[in-house]
C-alpha cells in the first residue's frame, strides 16, 4: 500500500481572509528533510511559517507545534 505523504505550512492570517498555506506532495524522506530546513529556519526567526506539520495517509506524523 502507498503512502500518501503532505508536507504542510501554514501562516496565520491578521486578515479575516483565513490562512495562507502551502501544501507539497512528497515522499517521507523528503517531508523530514522539508521539516527540518523550515525548524531550522523557525529556530533562527527567518522561516515564513507560523506552523508546518508532515502528515501520512491524512494523519499528522510530526508537527512543528508539538
Amino acid at each position: 500500500m502507498n503512502k500518501k505523504v503532505v508536507f504542510y505550512c501554514f501562516r496565520d492570517s491578521k486578515e479575516s481572509e483565513g490562512q495562507k498555506s502551502n501544501v507539497i506532495n512528497c515522499d517521507l524522506e523528503q517531508a523530514h528533510k522539508l521539516f527540518d530546513e523550515e525548524y531550522a529556519k523557525k529556530k533562527n526567526g527567518t522561516c515564513e511559517w507560523d506552523h508546518f506539520d508532515i502528515t501520512v495517509n491524512g494523519r499528522v506524523l510530526r508537527s512543528s507545534n508539538e
